[in-house]
């Protein structure tokens, strides 16, 4: 149906993972589009510790006043294979924004991307038109295409924050654009980042540079 005849509130799934529970919601070959939300995460809301596992999937066209359009998990793990997150539109992480709180039992989050390709999605007022990780998460990129995504600040395609780390490995960025910094990945951030065997190709990025 019409977004447009529903009301506007959470995402389309929610993982609540309440009073301790750190349930797994698997999406497996589906599409969840053209969600709207005025909460954190139009398609998929990670809203505690739990997991979610999002394989050979299509994420696209969700939008959201808050952060995530594709995907917002508050902490536990987010794992996404072989799937496509485009045209996903959020304040902050256009695609996905994993907020990083630490798990109870000390464990860090952690956000694991690969064979999947992340474009066209925006950050209309903040970075991370991709991806923006924030606080403890590990982020790992593997084998995926992060292309013509946007960010009204800091990383069109990944803008990382606080004490993340990121692993980049076997990627390509192309033709993301950031309103300050980092058109392709930007981090400003206490933990490690690796980069090995990526592309950077056509990435724009404004006022502080750094096209890559």
């Amino acid at each position: 149906g019409n977004p447009g005849d529903y009301p506007v509130g959470g995402a389309a799934i929610v993982n609540a993972a309440e009073l301790g529970a750190r349930g797994t919601v698997q999406i497996v070959a589906s599409t969840v589009a053209y969600n709207v939300s005025r909460e954190d995460g139009a398609g998929i809301a990670n809203a505690g510790d739990g997991s979610v596992v999002i394989e050979s999937s299509t994420i696209a066209g969700n939008t959201t006043v808050a952060n995530g359009g594709a995907v917002h998990s508050v902490s536990g793990d987010v794992i996404v294979t072989r799937s496509t997150l485009s045209d996903n539109v959020a304040h902050t992480g256009g695609g996905i924004y994993a907020a990083g709180r630490l798990i109870p039992d000390g464990q860090r989050p952690r956000l694991d991307v690969s064979g999947s390709r992340i474009a066209r999605n925006s950050a209309t007022a903040g970075g991370g038109g991709g991806i923006f990780t924030d606080l403890e998460v590990d982020l790992a990129l593997v084998g995926t295409t992060v292309s013509h995504n946007t960010a009204d600040s800091d990383g069109g395609g990944v803008r990382s924050e606080h004490k993340t780390t990121t692993v980049v490995s076997d990627a390509v960025f192309s033709n993301n654009v950031a309103g300050t910094g980092g058109g392709g990945l930007s981090a400003f951030a206490e933990g490690a980042l690796s980069i090995e065997e990526t592309v950077f190709s056509g990435n724009r990025a404004g006022l502080d540079g750094g096209g890559g």
